[in-house]
């Protein structure tokens, strides 16, 4: 994963299990924009093995949260890691609602958990 100083987020390498958050599992060669994430702008970036999460600014439209922060996580969900209450993959950017309403200051990725600091 890449972030600009925009705030934009790109993905490439191995797409397996839609870690790169396009909407499907083929592999990307060059950074790509990932364009499920164009209406928010990003903080934090971080990959697990086989997942991804953004830490990005509530969008636009939307009652701001408290400290207006968004986590958004995608790719191979078993274990839980992706943090939906369930095992799916995620093929796009899905945010993590039980976080809506937390500050979040930090996102990390391990191998098969994601943590979320408030």
């Amino acid at each position: 994963l890449a972030l600009s100083d925009e705030g934009v987020v790109f993905s490439f390498g191995r797409g397996v299990g839609g870690r790169l958050g396009h909407g499907e599992e083929e592999h990307q060669l060059a950074p790509r924009k990932v364009a499920a994430l164009h209406s928010v702008r990003a903080r934090a970036v971080c990959a697990g093995g086989a997942h991804s999460l953004a830490l990005c600014d509530e969008p636009p439209g939307r009652a701001p949260s408290v400290g207006g922060t968004v986590v958004f996580s995608f790719g191979i969900g078993s274990d839980g890691r992706l943090g939906h209450g369930d095992e799916e993959n995620q093929l796009f950017p899905r945010p993590i609602e039980v976080l809506r309403g937390k500050r979040v200051h930090t996102i990390t990725a391990g191998g098969v958990t994601s943590l979320a600091e408030t």
